[in-house]
């Protein structure tokens, strides 16, 4: 689902990609493309690259935000 910008729209965990990229966090956290990719290249944040993406699977995103609640 996307809004008028064409920026991925997720109302639940449920909605989300298996796998997601820099367009699909910045949505879900609401931070500009910029900020998500500083995040994916944290050492704590558990993003992996594939070829030349670099993407973070749902359930390690997911675990990443329950330990960040936790903090």
């Amino acid at each position: 689902m996307t809004n008028e910008n064409k920026s991925p729209v997720y109302n639940s965990l449920a909605d989300l990609p298996m796998s997601l990229n820099a367009n699909d966090l910045a949505a879900v956290l609401c931070i500009s493309r910029t900020s998500a990719y500083a995040l994916m290249h944290a050492k704590d944040f558990p993003s992996i690259v594939v070829g030349k993406r670099m993407i973070i699977l749902k359930e390690k995103f997911i675990a990443w935000m329950d330990k960040q609640m936790c903090a």
